[in-house]
């Protein structure tokens, strides 16, 4: 994710398939013209061609989205809003004055899903928001394998500290 706006009253992240959503285009125009030279030639092999380059659009319609976190320290908030082809949708939700991030894996109980520390190579995780009681608010809807769960964790929990030192002062 990638940090959009970091003030001390907002802290803003997102996530934006720039890379897969430019993969899809050049992989449909690729197929597509294919299928036109192999039409051209009089040959209908091209039909599969044209099969093939339909495949990429449909799959950024079903799986591509923007994700983008919200952080309002004003509102006492944060907004997990997500943007897809399909549709868009969103939540918000209350941040308490003790909550923190931590990281999480796939797991049937609290205990289970606990990261250490040093973290969990080849492990999918995700940012967890923590409230008051051990209430969790996931900042995403499914695991992952890479080190965003750990960027988000120290980018918010950061952030969060910013309020503690300025009430503290």
């Amino acid at each position: 994710m990638k940090i959009v706006e970091n003030t001390p009253s907002r802290l803003a992240l997102e996530h934006r398939p720039v890379a897969l959503s430019a993969g899809l285009i050049l992989i449909t125009l690729a197929t597509l013209a294919y299928a036109v030279v192999l039409f051209a030639r009089g040959n209908d092999a091209g039909v599969i061609f044209l099969v093939f380059a339909l495949s990429p659009p449909v799959f950024a319609y079903f799986f591509l989205e923007t994700r983008r976190i919200t952080f309002d320290r004003t509102k006492g908030t944060v907004t997990l809003s997500f943007r897809a082809p399909r549709a868009s949708r969103g939540q918000t939700e209350a941040i308490p004055p003790d909550a923190k991030v931590v990281v999480q894996r796939p797991g049937p109980t609290p205990e289970a899903r606990q990261v250490p520390e040093e973290g969990a190579p080849g492990v999918p995780t995700r940012a967890v928001l923590i409230r008051e009681g051990g209430e969790e608010v996931p900042l995403g809807e499914g695991y992952s394998k890479g080190p965003e769960a750990f960027q988000v964790m120290l980018v918010v929990n950061a952030w969060l500290a910013q309020d503690d030192q300025a009430t503290e002062s």
